[in-house]
């Protein structure tokens, strides 16, 4: 049975896991969070790292995530970097490519410029 990343639920242990591929490890299951994230070992500054699985827009994961990737967190940051599934590092806008980020700023006045004058 694979595990369920809509309802984070992974019974079987089936969840990706980022060691030999995230940057920051060894990671470890954090017992005190839902499935697919881990810890990583205590840094010398406190705290532990977080690499946390983040599915695909399919499996529940955000909008536009065409792919499942990992995400870390250091403590005192906000979630910064972000990995494919494979360790390569990707940007927010490659993890969530599907989506359209491509929107018209209503709130800006320079778009007006851009529609076509109306013939009277």
């Amino acid at each position: 049975m694979l595990g369920d990343p809509v309802n984070f639920v992974d019974p079987t242990g089936e969840f990706p896991d980022p060691n030999g591929k995230v940057p920051g490890g060894p990671w470890s299951p954090n017992p005190e969070n839902r499935p697919g994230n881990y810890l990583g070992p205590k840094l010398s500054t406190g705290g532990k790292a977080q690499c946390q699985y983040v599915p695909s827009e399919t499996n529940g994961g955000p909008s536009g995530a065409q792919e499942p990737y990992w995400k870390t967190q250091y403590p005192g940051e906000g979630w910064g970097q972000r990995y494919d599934m494979n360790g390569k590092p990707i940007t927010p806008n490659e993890a969530h490519s599907g989506s359209n980020r491509t929107k018209i700023p209503f709130g800006n006045p320079w778009w007006w410029f851009l529609l076509p004058t109306p013939a009277y």
